[in-house]
């Protein structure tokens, strides 16, 4: 009876062990954790792998937390089987069945509600302090910013974009980019998440080195220094695609450089185009005076014909040979509803660069059409008086443009430009006008109309000498000039009426053959229309007011000793949109004493 008490003890001992056991295994739950929150445990059961559901769960709740989707679409629905699911939006995290719910000492329901409570709890983010939520910075630098809160950050990027680094003592977050483009960088610590919006881009270029210009002139002006200056900038820069160099401020040149001088300017200049960094730094710039001397010009280009433009085209296309100096003259006026461009580009066809000696001076678009010509003109013969220039050079087979500028309807461009080949062969210009692209044009021709003043052509007779005698016994003396003979096209015949853009030179000697004293007035007076002039008169620059026909203005006064002669040297051009010929009237007055 001892032994079957015994034997029973023993089975029944074994029983609540193997129970124990059993129990103890299945009571083994796995955590599901939204940001390293446990929001609920699964066991195992006959039909639940426990591992596999709560893998899934995790996953599906940390993506949608991550994403920011919102707790508000958090919600349960019954199944058919009375078990309860529990959706994030479309999502389904986990179903509360009843065999889970019964490991749970529970009900599925109110399991289910349990479960939510927890996960929206999770769920609920807060905003992660940040220093900034958008960078833009360039490809090849890295930046950092700095968050709040504490703890370990879980980031969630790109990692072929960006190398993310956390210094968690700091809280400072460091980025480096690895291409360009837009990227997010997710940041939650803790129950915190913020998203930092990563622009990369590359910069619009970088400066690669000064650069020299050589000038010419006695001295070479401010001008054609700035002109020069503005030409070269380029050379000392390398851009992206797209992108361009421009003058931070305008060039301030307080002073000439004399022959055998030189000088250094540093240039702020900007680099910038759509989608690129913005760069900012100064180029510098070496300048010296050479003292290198113009050749007589031996052609005049002229492009006035069509004056008024109302399609887009070729107005001038001439070649100017290897060695040759040209003058060239352009004035036009959009006759569009729509702003259009005029350029004038130089085309090298050789395969070696060819050197220029070049200068321009150009004014408007203005307007009034007297006004645009005259300052054209008037710039031009400030640089012709102090033979001012500047060197460039166009590369073997380049194309490049020397004059941009766009044109409003009813309004004028004018200008005059001198271009000397100093090395290289023969080289192209072209005057083209379009509205938005200069592809595909062809030249525009305008018939020669003798009742229209209007020249357009090569004219082989660029500057006229007029010397002249003025004897102060013997009266008055007139000089016209843009009076017949016109100078000619020689390939067409056709006349340049008023000589424009031909530079004049007057020199009079002024023998006063008296015994007193006098003062000679130099007039000027318009013989056929409106006309404003512009004179180098003795080395001085001087511009008339706008006088009407057969009104005059004294230009210059020059006084003589008795019996002194003195030579008077003017220089001028008839200019564009004045009228032609005009007079220059040498007259005196006595300054004897009456006794």
């Amino acid at each position: 009876m001892k032994s079957l008490k015994y034997s029973a003890f023993f089975f029944l001992l074994s029983f609540l062990l193997s129970f124990s056991f059993v129990y103890a295994q299945d009571s083994k739950s796995i955590p599901v954790k939204v940001n390293d929150t446990v929001v609920f445990r699964l066991f195992n059961t006959d039909r639940e792998d426990a591992s596999a559901i709560a893998e899934k769960a995790s996953k599906i709740l940390n993506e949608k937390f991550e994403s920011g989707a919102s707790a508000d679409s958090l919600e349960t629905e019954t199944e058919d089987g009375g078990g309860i699911s529990i959706y994030w939006g479309t999502s389904l995290i986990v179903t509360v069945t009843k065999e889970q719910a019964l490991k749970h000492n529970s009900e599925p329901s109110a399991l289910a509600k349990l479960w939510l409570k927890n996960i929206i709890s999770a769920a609920a983010v807060k905003p992660l302090e940040m220093s900034a939520s958008k960078v833009v910075v360039a490809l090849g630098d890295s930046t950092s910013i700095t968050i709040g809160g504490d703890g370990k950050v879980k980031f969630k990027y790109p990692q072929k974009a960006l190398e993310v680094s956390f210094d968690e003592e700091e809280s400072e977050v460091s980025i480096h980019p690895l291409k360009t483009g837009e990227f997010d960088l997710l940041m939650i610590r803790r129950n915190k998440r913020g998203t930092l919006k990563l622009i990369v881009k590359e910069r619009a270029g970088k400066i690669d080195k000064d650069v020299e210009l050589e000038v010419t002139g006695m001295p070479a002006s401010t001008e054609v220094i700035k002109s020069g200056v503005l030409w070269r900038i380029p050379d000392a820069v390398t851009l992206k695609p797209g992108a361009s160099v421009y003058l931070k401020d305008d060039i301030s040149i307080y002073q000439s450089i004399i022959e055998g001088d030189t000088a250094l300017l540093s240039v702020p200049v900007i680099l910038e185009g759509s989608n690129y960094i913005t760069v900012e730094g100064t180029v510098k710039v070496h300048i010296k005076n050479s003292g290198l001397k113009w050749k007589a010009p031996s052609e005049l280009f002229i492009s006035n014909r069509p004056e008024i433009i109302k399609e887009d085209g070729i107005l001038f296309n001439k070649s100017i040979p290897e060695s040759n100096h040209v003058r060239m003259m352009y004035s036009h006026k959009n006759g569009s509803d729509f702003n259009r461009k005029l350029t004038v580009s130089l085309k090298n066809k050789s395969p070696k660069p060819v050197k220029l000696l070049f200068r321009n001076a150009a004014a408007g678009p203005d307007k009034f059409e007297m006004y645009a010509g005259h300052k054209a003109a008037h710039r031009y013969m400030a640089l012709y008086g102090t033979g001012s220039g500047y060197v460039l050079e166009v590369p073997a087979f380049a194309n490049i443009t020397i004059v941009e500028k766009v044109i409003t309807p009813n309004f004028l461009f004018s200008g005059i430009c001198d271009i000397e080949v100093l090395e290289g062969k023969e080289i192209d210009v072209k005057v083209e006008t379009f509205k938005s692209k200069n592809e595909g044009l062809k030249e525009i021709d305008e018939p020669f109309d003798p009742f229209k003043i209007h020249p357009h052509g090569v004219f082989p007779v660029p500057e006229i000498l007029n010397e002249n005698k003025y004897k102060i016994s013997s009266g008055d003396l007139e000089v016209t000039v843009g009076k017949w003979p016109w100078v000619i096209d020689a390939k067409t015949g056709e006349p340049n009426t008023g000589n424009f853009g031909v530079v004049y030179t007057l020199s009079t000697d002024l023998v006063n053959d008296t015994s007193y004293p006098v003062t000679v007035d130099v007039l000027f007076t318009p013989l056929n229309g409106v006309s404003q002039g512009t004179f180098i008169i003795d080395g001085e620059l001087i511009e008339s007011k706008i006088l009407k026909k057969d009104t005059s203005q004294v230009i210059k006064q020059i006084k003589l000793r008795a019996n002194e002669t003195l030579n008077c040297k003017i220089v001028t051009i008839p200019e564009a949109s004045s009228c032609y010929p005009v007079q220059f009237l040498f007259t005196s007055r006595s300054e004897k004493k009456n006794r």
